[in-house]
């Protein structure tokens, strides 16, 4: 059974989906997908980072959907950017799933780091 875990802010919310694997014969997390939905815009940028960031502390994979936003300003792409960047220096591994109309900030944000 997956249960998920919801914060939000007031345009926006964020739900958690812990992922589970075997390791031996007892069950533990694997990962976390988490789904963001609604609008992310700069009023929302520090409490999306505050969220993504906690869930780093866990050291487990991270699975990022973002194709639930109805929009997403720069100030909140900047700020997952960063929490992407801060993984990758954290040993976390972090994916993300962007809708079309985000994908390009995403794929040149990859291009520059293997520069």
């Amino acid at each position: 059974m997956t249960s998920a875990v919801r914060r939000w802010g007031a345009a926006w919310c964020v739900t958690i989906f812990p992922r589970h694997g075997e390791l031996g014969s007892e069950a533990r997390t694997s990962g976390y997908a988490v789904e963001i939905h609604g609008e992310l815009d700069a009023a929302s940028r520090e409490e999306l980072g505050v969220q993504l960031r906690r869930m780093l502390e866990f050291g487990a994979p991270i699975t990022l959907d973002l194709t639930h936003l109805k929009f997403c300003g720069v100030a909140a792409i900047e700020e997952i950017l960063q929490v992407v960047d801060l993984a990758r220096h954290s040993g976390v591994r972090m994916s993300v799933i962007a809708p079309d109309t985000l994908a390009p900030y995403f794929a040149l944000s990859e291009d520059m780091r293997e520069r």
